[in-house]
């Protein structure tokens, strides 16, 4: 839509208080009874599409959470790499810089359009910092501090359980 000179012309922003927007946005949302307002999908596949070709900054860094998981059967053509993103963003907050580290094989610029699929389409919030000096460290996955069990024979094992 905003490759089309006219298009963009004739599109119109109106702001609304930000006591109604959450209660619109809750409205048009798939939560509801009503599956034909999937509004969250359809905003996800329309910033996917019109944003997959355009750069995106890569000196912002944003700290944010997934509230649901994308409903990707609805969401057709999405990279597999989504789905990876969107359980690490579930399971706990994240920063672009973060995932961008933890997948440094894959294009960068990918991954930045998941987080604005996800941010423009209501799926997750945008955390702050109590203290703006702190610095966003990037999140990890979670570290497993027990040790990994010893290998022992069947008959090992039965032995020291009868003695």
């Amino acid at each position: 839509m905003i490759n089309h000179e006219m298009m963009v012309k004739l599109a119109k922003v109106l702001q609304i208080s930000d006591d109604t927007q959450k209660k619109r946005a809750l409205e048009l949302s798939s939560d509801q009874s009503d599956k034909r307002k999937a509004l969250d999908a359809e905003v996800w596949r329309l910033v996917f599409y019109v944003m997959r070709d355009k750069p995106l900054l890569s000196n912002v860094d944003v700290r944010f959470q997934l509230n649901r998981f994308p409903n990707f059967t609805r969401i057709h053509g999405m990279p597999d790499l989504y789905i990876q993103l969107s359980l690490l963003c579930m399971r706990q907050p994240q920063t672009l810089k973060g995932l961008q580290s933890l997948f440094p094989k894959k294009n960068s610029q990918l991954i930045a359009l998941f987080v604005c699929c996800a941010l423009s389409s209501g799926m997750a919030t945008v955390l702050t910092t109590t203290n703006p000096i702190e610095k966003t460290k990037p999140e990890s996955l979670p570290v497993f501090t027990h040790k990994p069990a010893r290998s022992r024979s069947f008959l090992r094992s039965l032995l020291d359980k009868l003695f």
